[in-house]
């Protein structure tokens, strides 16, 4: 094929899952501040991992944090992300659970689920849940149903 020939495209083209960035408090500043036993370090090394394209590390890190008992909400929405990336989804069917409408990252939580939709049943089921949920006036979900429009070929 030459370069000036263009691949023919599916009607539908499902990029990799969107992982949600960790939300590092005040402190979490430096990668590697704080003890490397301590959950807050394993948590900024897992920043750091994610920052540089290592989500398999990543992942390890914070379900090593999860273990430890300390993973708070953001931890969870951020484990399930690199989880739904390595196709694990009940783990992170199971980690998206807990999270209430009322917390700070429930946005993303949504954001997720529609990834988690989306490696069960493509981008329409993906889009569908943006669009039926309750929430969808979200400008996080409203972003994230452009995104996944801006991947279906017609």
């Amino acid at each position: 094929m030459k370069k000036s020939e263009s691949v023919p495209l599916a009607r539908e083209y499902s990029p990799s899952p969107v992982v949600i960035p960790l939300s590092l408090g005040p402190s979490g500043t430096r990668v590697f501040e704080g003890l490397a036993g301590e959950p807050n370090g394993f948590i900024l090394k897992a920043h750091f991992f994610i920052q540089a394209g290592c989500f398999v590390r990543a992942r390890l890190m914070l379900e090593l944090v999860q273990e430890l008992g300390e993973a708070d909400e953001a931890v969870l929405v951020t484990l399930a992300s690199l989880q739904i990336r390595e196709g694990l989804i009940t783990k992170a069917a199971q980690n998206l659970e807990p999270i209430r409408k009322g917390h700070s990252v429930y946005p993303q939580s949504l954001v997720c689920k529609a990834e988690l939709e989306r490696s069960l049943g493509g981008l329409e089921r993906a889009m569908n849940f943006c669009n039926q949920h309750p929430d969808a006036d979200l400008p996080e979900v409203k972003d994230h149903l452009c995104f996944l429009q801006s991947h279906v070929i017609t």
